[in-house]
C-alpha cells in the first residue's frame, strides 16, 4: 500500500474547499499536482490515478490524500464530481513532532456518507472570504482517522476499548448487538461491557445508542438528507423507533430538531448524550 509520512499535532490550514467536476462525457486523462499544498478528495465515482508508478483504482466512497510536489495522472471514465480540499500543514517543531502515515487511497465504507455530508455542509456554510473553521476541524479529524488506521496494532489504538470505539465509529449503521464489536476488540462481549462501564460509566449498548443520537443530531441539523436516510445511516432504519429515540434524547421529533423549533435543539451535544443513555 502506498502511504505518505505526515505530522498531525497541529491543525491544517485550508486553502481551497469546494466541489469540482473533472473529465468529459467520454474517457479522458488529466494531470494535476500541487507544488506547496496537500490535496484530499472524496470520490463518488469510478476512475484511476497513476502516482509514483502505482496505478490505483478509484471507487465510490474512497478518499485520496496526495502530498505537495507529487504529480498525479487521473484517468476519468466520464464527467466526475468530487469534494476537493487543498491544505497546508504547519511546519514541524524539531523534537516535538510524531510522524504518522496516511494512505494515498482509502475505502471509507459506511463512514463515507457521514464524512461527505459533514464536509459538504461545512463547505457550504463557510462565508466568502471567511475562515473555514468547521472544514478545518473535520479535515484534521479525517486525517487523524486515516493515520490511526495505519497505526501498528497495540500502538495508538491498542486497547480493547479503543479498538471497539473505532469499530463502532466506522460501522455505526451496521452494528447489532455486542458480538461483532467484541470480536473486533479481541475480547468477549461480557468483558467488553465491563470495560465500557469502567471507561464511560455506561454499557456497550448504551454507548452505541448515544453515538447514534449524536450522529443523527449532527446530520439532521447540518445536512438536507431525508430523515429516513439519516435514520438508516445511524443504524435505526425503523422510522417509528428512530422518532422515539430522538424524542427521548432531544425532547422533540427529528423534524422539529431539524427545523430548530425547540430552543435546546441548538445546544451542545451534552444533552443528547445524557438523554441517549437509555436501557435497551
Amino acid at each position: 500500500m502506498l502511504t505518505w509520512p505526515i505530522t498531525l499535532e497541529r491543525p491544517p490550514s485550508v486553502l481551497i474547499a469546494t466541489s469540482r467536476v473533472h473529465g468529459a462525457p467520454h474517457p479522458t486523462v488529466e494531470r494535476h499536482g500541487l507544488h506547496d499544498a496537500w490535496a484530499l478528495h472524496l470520490y463518488t465515482y469510478r476512475a484511476q490515478f497513476l502516482v509514483q508508478g502505482h496505478l490505483l483504482e478509484i471507487r465510490p466512497r474512497y478518499v485520496s490524500v496526495i502530498p505537495p510536489g507529487v504529480p498525479v495522472e487521473y484517468r476519468f471514465e466520464g464527467l466526475s464530481r468530487h469534494l476537493c480540499i487543498h491544505f497546508r500543514l504547519p511546519a514541524p517543531v524539531p523534537g516535538q513532532q510524531t510522524v504518522a502515515r496516511v494512505p494515498a487511497l482509502t475505502p471509507l465504507g459506511d463512514a463515507f456518507a457521514d464524512w461527505y455530508a459533514r464536509l459538504e455542509s461545512a463547505i457550504s456554510a463557510t462565508p466568502v472570504n471567511g475562515t473555514p473553521y468547521f472544514v478545518t476541524a473535520y479535515l484534521w479529524h479525517l486525517l487523524c482517522e486515516l493515520a490511526h488506521r495505519q497505526a501498528p496494532p497495540g500502538k495508538e489504538y491498542g486497547s480493547a476499548v479503543e479498538r471497539a470505539v473505532r469499530f463502532i465509529e466506522l460501522n455505526l449503521s451496521e452494528v447489532e448487538g455486542t458480538g461483532a464489536v467484541a470480536e473486533a476488540a479481541g475480547v468477549t462481549p461480557g468483558h467488553l461491557t465491563r470495560l465500557f462501564k469502567e471507561a464511560f460509566g455506561q454499557t456497550l449498548v448504551q454507548y452505541v445508542r448515544q453515538q447514534r443520537v449524536v450522529r443523527a443530531r449532527h446530520l439532521l441539523q447540518n445536512t438536507s438528507l431525508p430523515i429516513k436516510e439519516v435514520a438508516a445511516l445511524v443504524g435505526i432504519p425503523d422510522p417509528f423507533y428512530f422518532n422515539k429515540i430522538i424524542r427521548a434524547a432531544c425532547g422533540c421529533s427529528p423534524r422539529a430538531l431539524r427545523q430548530g423549533t425547540r430552543a435546546t435543539a441548538t445546544e451542545g451535544e451534552d444533552d443528547a448524550e445524557r438523554g441517549a443513555n437509555l436501557t435497551a
